[in-house]
């Protein structure tokens, strides 16, 4: 399983870790979600994805939340916190507005999302814009489990082999 392989921040595949038409259908789904191929070659096999490119900012988000629902919604009840959260990502923004709220959020936010990799610049700014690329969006453990999902679908008459 190639996420196994890619579980550690900036760890890699080796060339001979996908077959040439698996590498060809890699980049197609990449593609799906706005990934450029050099882009795709450079952290699939030469530099490894940070820990936030792998998890997605999505889930990211979600996590966060969840993990500090009480200081971000006191007057919500447990059950409701999931419509609230998809409130949020229906906003472009709001997630970070939504930090704002709660004195000191930020803060702890940027520490956490530096941890994953991400510069405190980087994430004032992206964050603010909430401006993503569907793959950092979605994240690369989702999409790994996509193009294995259909490559494990495809029978072995086809182009790409089981991975």
């Amino acid at each position: 399983m190639i996420a196994d392989k890619l579980s550690q921040p900036r760890t890699h595949l080796n060339c001979d870790d996908l077959t040439p038409n698996q590498k060809v259908f890699l980049w197609e789904v990449m593609a799906r979600h706005g990934a450029k191929q050099g882009f795709s070659y450079d952290r699939f096999f030469e530099k490894g994805f940070f820990r936030w490119e792998l998890m997605g900012i999505t889930a990211i988000k979600h996590d966060f939340i969840r993990t500090h629902v009480k200081e971000l919604f006191p007057e919500h009840e447990p059950e409701d916190i999931e419509k609230v959260i998809a409130g949020i990502d229906a906003v472009n923004g709001e997630f970070y507005r939504l930090l704002g709220r709660s004195y000191g959020l930020k803060k702890i936010f940027h520490a956490y999302i530096s941890e994953l990799g991400m510069s405190i610049t980087t994430s004032l700014k992206r964050f603010s814009m909430d401006d993503w690329e569907d793959f950092e969006r979605v994240g690369i453990y989702a999409i790994m489990e996509e193009f294995e999902r259909e490559v494990s679908c495809i029978d072995r008459g086809g182009q790409i082999e089981n991975a």
